[in-house]
């Protein structure tokens, strides 16, 4: 990936915290939706900058937990099995 492409990829996941929210008031059928998903667009750009600057596979991200993280020595811990042994690879901020 050059430069220009990881920059475009993280401008997009800024843009996130501006247009993450569904314009579509009427699917829910005339019922008001949960305001719980204010946060999705939060975590979908933390995700992205987390694949982006770690290189973490889909399935690292999606099983990581806030236990997971040391955010004082800004390092993630994560967990994959093999077929034969379970590995800790641990992350830091290129």
């Amino acid at each position: 990936m050059t430069k220009q492409e990881r920059k475009q990829i993280l401008d997009a996941a800024d843009r996130l915290l501006l247009v993450g929210r569904s314009r579509d008031r009427h699917r829910h059928g005339g019922v008001k939706p949960l305001q719980r998903k204010s946060f999705r667009p939060y975590r979908n750009r933390a995700i992205v900058y987390t694949v982006i600057e770690t290189g973490m596979r889909r399935a690292a991200i999606t099983n990581l937990n806030l236990m997971d993280i040391d955010f004082d020595r800004r390092i993630l811990a994560v967990m994959e099995r093999t077929l034969d042994a379970l590995n800790v690879t641990r992350f830091k901020r290129r």
